[in-house]
């Protein structure tokens, strides 16, 4: 037996937990679980718990309909394939331009998905060492972009997403990749179903620009973490001067006050601003809650922007920048990105 499989054998899995009051889940039935302290009741769908909280309801008919078709069609279709069923599934009525970059950016995310969590990790270890590779959360899994990259690095691998039409889709790609060492729940993130100090890794790929209360998030995410555990996430900057906004591609969307932009958008492209769930932070919105969070133990850096195609030559430049914190700082207030990297203090 190699070392790395006598390792492995003897680091186990961080537990799902009720994420009202921590207690621990029994299962009922292929279809619902219950919590054995406070009796909190858990659907489970294609062996997915739903551990979200607040919420403790069945979905509306119109969702289960949708989720039922993605089940019907997984075994007989591939993961671009259930892409489109997903996309022709939607509520909304889109643009057909709207629709192909939707349609594009899934069909991509093995490539994206991978330079980003790479990115993450490499960046990270010029700021924080990572105590160990034995357990990792993707925090919004969404279709599972970063999921490849997790597998192949950590023993573990936790994979949380509010949406199970989304879980099903990275549960498609994960089993297309070969991937055997992910476990995947339904949750949200402000109310995490798991202990304290489960984690040696935490990362969010283009998650935080959708959390309403990155506070409470950032604070769930330190609280499982192990000592020394390391988070790093991205996030679309809201007073961004020199990219559209990514979700409906307009520019200087989040110039306008917050109560504005839907108006603004459904002017210009017909659709509700609500419908994409964005809520774009600015560099002054992730400094408080990471400072609430973390303490001192993070920075806000420029993203290696390689990582977004965006030209090589340019990462060298912004690396140069940061050392030079009279031009950094202003420039990341209205910079298209941020990378934020931040550890967890020993609490011994």
């Amino acid at each position: 037996m190699s070392t790395e499989t006598s390792l492995s054998s003897h680091i186990t899995c961080p537990e799902l937990i009720c994420p009202k009051c921590k207690g621990e889940l029994s299962q009922l039935s292929i279809r619902k679980g219950q919590c054995k302290t406070c009796d909190f009741q858990y659907p489970i769908q294609f062996g997915i718990p739903d551990l979200r909280y607040p919420v403790e309801q069945e979905p509306d008919a119109s969702e289960q309909w949708k989720t039922d078709q993605l089940i019907a069609d997984y075994e007989t279709s591939s993961f671009e394939e259930l892409v489109s069923t997903h996309v022709s599934m939607q509520d909304v009525e889109a643009s057909e331009e709207l629709i192909a970059i939707y349609k594009k950016y899934r069909s991509g995310q093995l490539e994206r998905g991978s330079q980003l969590a790479n990115m993450f990790l490499e960046r990270l270890k010029t700021r924080f060492s990572l105590p160990d590779y034995h357990t990792a959360l993707d925090l919004g899994c969404g279709s599972g972009a970063g999921l490849v990259t997790l597998s192949r690095k950590f023993i573990h691998v936790l994979a949380i997403e509010p949406q199970l039409n989304e879980l099903i889709l990275a549960k498609k790609f994960c089993e297309e990749q070969g991937l055997t060492n992910i476990t995947f729940a339904q949750a949200y993130a402000q109310h995490l179903p798991f202990e304290e100090s489960q984690f040696s890794f935490i990362t969010a790929q283009n998650v935080l620009e959708h959390v309403f209360t990155v506070d409470e998030v950032l604070v769930e995410i330190e609280r499982v973490l192990k000592d020394k555990g390391c988070f790093a996430a991205d996030s679309r900057n809201r007073f961004d001067l020199f990219l559209p906004e990514p979700h409906v591609k307009l520019r200087w969307v989040g110039m306008f006050p917050r109560a504005w932009a839907n108006s603004y958008v459904k002017w210009r492209i017909g659709i509700d601003y609500d419908f994409v769930h964005a809520h774009l932070l600015s560099y002054w919105d992730l400094r408080r809650g990471l400072s609430s969070a973390f303490q001192s133990r993070y920075e806000i850096v420029f993203p290696q922007v390689s990582a977004y195609n965006f030209p090589s030559q340019l990462d060298a430049v912004f690396k140069q920048l940061e050392n030079i914190k009279f031009i950094a700082r202003p420039l990341l207030t209205i910079f298209p990105s941020h990378l934020i990297l931040a550890q967890k203090q020993n609490s011994a």
